[in-house]
């Protein structure tokens, strides 16, 4: 999760449309809010994974602060059950330059915004309510815990 300490906002993907890659029906929702998330690469550390997908999804760069913790989700995706294990770390910004965003990386088709932590548990809870079958669209349980270490050490 990547924050600004100066704004004290968080960096969010905020989607529009929601993609048909994503091979379910998300109708529900109007339109949809998440941070970041990146897969490890084989034989790629966490710690060079999240830089890697900061700079991809966000075009930035920042320090690794704390880990936040983890949320296990169940969703059905292309016609087969899914179980997702997504870990979070509060990541304070150093560089921001959106221009580098990696035009390849599948989250291209989302605005990047920062936004109010309390705003995002808010658009988090409320996706949760609309779509229940896709528990992974709720990170507001990260954002909580994020908001009490940002209290914490800022």
């Amino acid at each position: 999760m990547l924050f600004d300490k100066q704004t004290r906002t968080v960096c969010c993907h905020h989607f529009l449309t929601i993609p048909l890659r994503w091979g379910v029906n998300l109708t529900p929702l109007e339109e949809l809010y998440l941070l970041a998330r990146e897969t490890p690469e084989r034989g790629e550390g966490i710690e060079d994974a999240i830089k890697r997908g900061l700079m991809e999804e966000f075009g930035a760069e920042g320090e690794i602060v704390e880990y936040l913790g983890s949320i296990k989700s169940h969703f059905n995706g292309n016609s087969r059950d899914i179980e997702k294990t997504t870990i979070y770390f509060l990541v304070e910004k150093t560089n921001f330059s959106p221009e580098k965003r990696d035009p390849s990386d599948p989250e291209k088709e989302s605005s990047i915004e920062w936004q109010p932590i309390d705003f995002l548990i808010g658009k988090m809870r409320y996706q949760q309510e609309k779509l229940k079958s896709r528990t992974d669209l709720d990170e507001s349980s990260i954002l909580d815990r994020a908001k009490g270490c940002i209290l914490d050490k800022f």
